[in-house]
């Protein structure tokens, strides 16, 4: 989780990111720029996923637009509560329905506007930059990469065990059309 907050020497009364926000192309540069970057979003905290099927099951719930046992936990303990006279804490999120269901469970106000879509833009583009041991981008690349084939794997419901005979049969049959094929031809 990523927050976004005044560094200790700004007006912290100041809307920052929302004023940049009227001006798309000012903030897409100041996401380019990882200096600019991160005097604007810090580290608040990071879990990894344990294994490809818990990553899977988190994927799966927020396609779904659900909350995860596991991302609300997450957010519970690592998202700050609201303190009386002081402005509530909003949330950014991509997925619309899984801002909603974050608000009616845990009552934590989610955004889902375009300059929260260009900051997650940014913290994808500077990832291992911002987090300490992901220093890899090919480790990074092979994670996504056998996450989306797992998906793919569960989504097509892709047999393999029917793989070889499916091509030994597919083989036969062009062998088969082939031979009808070349005795019309004579």
């Amino acid at each position: 989780m990523f927050s976004l907050r005044a560094p200790v020497d700004m007006d912290c009364s100041e809307p920052q990111f929302e004023e940049v926000a009227i001006f798309m192309p000012e903030v897409q540069n100041s996401i380019l720029d990882i200096s600019k970057f991160r005097s604007v979003v810090f580290l608040h905290a990071f879990h990894p996923f344990e294994t490809v099927n818990e990553a899977y099951d988190n994927m799966q719930c927020i396609m779904k637009g659900k909350l995860h046992m596991d991302l609300h936990i997450f957010l519970e303990n690592n998202v700050p509560k609201a303190k009386k006279g002081k402005q509530s804490v909003v949330l950014g999120v991509s997925d619309t329905a899984l801002g909603t269901s974050i608000t009616d469970t845990l009552g934590i106000a989610c955004n889902t506007s375009g300059v929260v879509l260009e900051v997650i833009r940014g913290i994808r583009f500077h990832f291992p930059k911002l987090i300490k041991g992901y220093k890899d981008q090919a480790t990074i690349d092979r994670s996504q990469l056998g996450l989306s084939h797992h998906y793919a794997r569960i989504k097509l419901k892709v047999k393999f065990d029917r793989l070889v005979p499916e091509t030994v049969d597919m083989s036969d049959q062009l062998n088969k059309d082939i031979n009808t094929l070349g005795s019309r031809v004579r």
